[in-house]
């Protein structure tokens, strides 16, 4: 049986590796295993993308800055709500 710890470990694996992928076959595996709901809209999904970029420390900050600019290109505020 798998711990809770572990399991969050391989979430927090699966997450990163998806979000860093930009790739959205490996965005909707990750949805799909974990039960997170894919995005109707597909601009609304990257934007969704995108900004869960922003929000992880893990996040590398060059990466954080591509999402930023995608962000702001696609008519997004890439500054979480206040």
């Amino acid at each position: 049986m798998v711990s809770q710890e572990e399991m969050l470990k391989t979430f927090k694996q699966d997450r990163y590796a998806a979000l860093m992928s930009l790739d959205m076959h490996v965005i909707a595996q990750y949805c799909a295993k974990w039960g997170v709901p894919p995005g109707a809209n597909p601009l609304v999904a990257w934007a969704s993308i995108h900004k869960a970029r922003l929000a992880l420390s893990e996040i590398p900050e060059a990466e954080k800055e591509l999402s930023r600019q995608w962000l702001l290109k696609n008519g997004f505020d890439p500054l979480p709500p206040h």
